[in-house]
């Protein structure tokens, strides 16, 4: 059961069909398929992916879940270009989260600076995120989602870490 101020961890559990890992917000896990999971460059991505959801949730960030998502394919295929893995996972999602990350790579800011001193524009423009969320609408795995309103925010408790 839930406690305030539960660490988050990381569980070995069932998947649901079309799912690689996810994250608990209400008891803070992640939850992986197996105890070796994390062997492939696409499982480390999923652990990154799931890890953004974490400290999304931890930062308690008000964004949609659909957003929350971008984000967290954004950081995947972010982290998979840190590694030096340039190779495309395959499907909707990861061909423009990654399209996305070889961009901010590209321009050479990889920190994102949008402070009141910065004039530049942000890395991921509203537009790349819109149209990463309208794959992942379209993508089965979110089919849940689709029972929601657009606005629909995962619940964030904060945890601790």
């Amino acid at each position: 059961p839930w406690q305030p101020g539960r660490p988050m961890h990381v569980r070995v559990g069932h998947m649901p069909p079309f799912v690689e890992a996810f994250y608990l917000a209400r008891s803070n896990p992640i939850v992986v398929k197996n105890v070796s999971y994390g062997n492939s460059a696409d499982e480390r991505m999923a652990v990154v992916h799931e890890s953004t959801h974490a400290i999304i949730d931890y930062q308690r960030v008000r964004i949609s879940a659909l957003e929350e998502e971008a984000v967290a394919y954004i950081a995947g295929a972010c982290y998979r270009r840190l590694c030096g893995d340039t190779s495309r996972s395959g499907g909707a999602i990861f061909n423009i989260a990654e399209s996305i990350a070889e961009n901010v790579f590209v321009s050479n800011r990889l920190v994102p600076t949008w402070n009141s001193q910065d004039s530049t524009s942000p890395i991921v423009t509203s537009e790349q995120i819109q149209l990463l969320s309208g794959a992942i609408q379209k993508d089965r795995a979110y089919a849940p989602l689709l029972h929601h309103r657009l606005n629909y925010r995962y619940p964030h408790d904060g945890g601790t870490i």
